[in-house]
């Protein structure tokens, strides 16, 4: 077997705190390597999930303005329903509704899907809770309650609402079709 003579690259990273509530840490390559970790590719190191509280803090929800969605590739749907659909102007995915919009990504590119899971299900309960007012949710064809077992909306979201919100189920191929799944008095603080 022959040998390589090209020089070995080597990073050193220094020691970073990693604690719940540190700011992001950036790990640079100070010119020597690039980041070749293809699961995280923003290079932010992924530490110990955040807590309820701390996805409260971190989300910027106003009344009128909650968009849910479930169903496989229907986060692109959402959006182009937002867009298109005037019903929809000024409602957020929850992607859109953090204060500091690189606060997830030290956990959404988390090597382990399930810690990935886990971040989103605690966010998506945080969403929920602070929810107000007349919120859409987009799911595959069905009526009233009808949906996918198991899902995120379905486990962490529903179950999460204020008695006080209005959920409007929506269509991703009918523009048209509305039908209030769970009455509110849709009154906005």
């Amino acid at each position: 077997m022959k040998k390589s003579k090209e020089p070995l690259a080597v990073a050193v990273i220094n020691p970073v705190d990693v604690t719940s509530g540190s700011p992001p840490v950036i790990i640079t390559n100070g010119g020597n390597a690039s980041n070749t970790d293809a699961t995280n590719p923003t290079g932010h190191v992924s530490r110990s999930l955040p807590t309820l509280d701390e996805c409260l803090a971190e989300i910027n929800v106003l009344p009128n303005t909650t968009i849910f969605y479930s169903g496989p590739g229907y986060h692109l749907k959402v959006a182009e329903a937002i867009e298109s659909r005037s019903y929809l102007k000024g409602y957020r995915l929850l992607v859109k509704s953090w204060r500091d919009p690189s606060w997830p990504d030290a956990w959404q590119f988390h090597p382990e899907e399930k810690e990935q899971t886990k971040f989103w299900d605690v966010c998506s309960q945080a969403l929920a809770l602070t929810t107000k007012g007349t919120a859409y949710v987009m799911l595959p064809r069905g009526n009233d309650t009808e949906w996918t077992k198991g899902t995120t909306w379905d486990r962490v979201e529903w179950p999460n609402l204020a008695p006080g919100v209005k959920v409007i189920r929506i269509d991703p191929d009918n523009p048209e079709y509305q039908e209030i799944i769970k009455e509110g008095d849709s009154l906005a603080e």
